[in-house]
């Protein structure tokens, strides 16, 4: 973790860039000196921490649709290093929007969890 109040602290999240782990991230971190890291897994992510590439990660813990997320708790449940230091909840409401004037929708290809 920084030392003193001008340190950059080092976050990172289950990435790429645009997901729901990026934006409760920036939304926790509102004002502070940070760095961003997206990361290609929620284990990658966690690991970092652990290496000390980053101070702390944002990722998802519970999905209310898909229930626990199993990696994220069986990682916190093996490294005695790691310890929660803050929970939120983030609502998240998707939306299909198409211009009627391009014709009926055929194909939509989405992560199980948006349908």
């Amino acid at each position: 973790m920084p030392t003193n109040e001008n340190a950059v602290k080092m976050v990172a999240y289950l990435g790429p860039q645009g997901t729901y782990s990026e934006e409760v991230a920036y939304q926790i971190h509102v004002g502070n000196k940070v760095q961003f890291t997206p990361y290609s897994s929620i284990d990658a992510a966690i690991m970092s921490v652990v290496d000390g590439s980053s101070d702390e990660c944002v990722v998802p813990v519970e999905n209310s649709l898909e229930g626990s997320v199993t990696i994220t708790l069986d990682i916190l449940a093996h490294v005695e290093s790691l310890f929660i230091i803050r929970e939120t909840t983030h609502a998240i409401r998707h939306n299909l929007l198409v211009n009627p004037q391009n014709g009926p929708i055929e194909v939509i290809v989405s992560h199980s969890q948006a349908l």
